[in-house]
């Protein structure tokens, strides 16, 4: 059996292959009965991995196209052939817009937040690891795990903030999520109900505010200069649910939150008149 396939184009040869065997079959070029290859010819005829053959007859026998007989191979199916029936060329997968921007900006320098220089990963030693890691692992490392995070980590964790930060936490207490964006959000649906008010400050990054909206609370904006948030502009008498502040190297001005002790240390003057003087 002939097929026509192309390893310049970037449709995979998996869909290649499967598409081939069907337009002929539906074509009525390949008649009912027919017997197609091996899979292993196929895929020496072909020069591809016999699991792109596998794959495919898989698909054509779950669209009812062809039938296997145990012992005997792979045929065409009864009643396959669809009168009239044109094929379509095949749809080269295209570049999305995603990529296409993160293509354009690893060409130039990036100021992008959260993003490490990923051309210097260690990848050859990550991947040594992962492997020994693997081999070594136990059978209950391949399963779901638990929801809060792997009980060692948390308890290293634990451990190393008693030691370093003097915060006295049980492992129990501690939840590893993938990332600073699940942590926010498990902590905004924990604490802000639809009514709530949340204090943001301002400038900040969007996204963070599109999280804490998606709550349903009223975001207010509290100033920020290089010293961090400005408490003067801060609400007397409303009592917000919530407030973000960022410690460090606030997004996207790039101050720290002032030390209230150094601050109390270098003169007498009250929390809004020293925001006042930092303006």
């Amino acid at each position: 059996m002939w097929l026509s396939i192309d390893k310049n184009v970037t449709v995979p040869m998996l869909r290649q292959v499967y598409q081939a065997i069907r337009d002929r079959i539906l074509a009525g070029e390949l008649n009912a009965g027919y017997k197609l290859p091996s899979t292993r010819v196929l895929a020496l005829q072909l020069n591809v991995s016999r699991n792109v053959i596998l794959e495919a007859y898989e698909m054509l026998l779950a669209e009812g196209l062809a039938i296997a007989r145990s012992g005997s191979g792979t045929y065409v199916a009864e009643g396959a052939v669809l009168p009239g029936y044109v094929s379509a060329p095949p749809i080269e997968a295209s570049v999305s817009a995603v990529e296409s921007a993160y293509s354009n900006e690893m060409s130039v320098i990036s100021f992008r937040t959260g993003l490490p220089a990923l051309e210097l990963f260690p990848r050859k030693s990550w991947a040594d690891l992962l492997q020994s890691v693997c081999k070594e692992a136990p059978d209950l490392a391949l399963g779901y795990g638990d929801p809060a995070g792997e009980p060692e980590l948390r308890r290293e964790l634990a451990d190393y903030l008693i030691h370093t930060r003097g915060v006295k936490v049980s492992p129990e207490h501690i939840v590893i999520t993938s990332g600073a964006v699940q942590a926010i959000q498990l902590v905004t649906r924990l604490l802000l109900s639809a009514g709530d008010e949340a204090l943001v400050e301002e400038p900040t990054n969007e996204d963070l505010k599109s999280i804490l909206a998606a709550t349903g609370a009223t975001l207010r904006s509290m100033t920020v200069d290089d010293s961090g948030v400005i408490t003067a502009d801060l609400p007397q008498k409303k009592h917000p649910k919530l407030a973000y502040l960022t410690p460090s190297h606030q997004f996207p001005l790039g101050g720290d939150l002032a030390d209230p002790k150094a601050d109390r240390a270098n003169s007498v003057c009250s929390p809004d008149r020293m925001s006042s003087a930092r303006r």
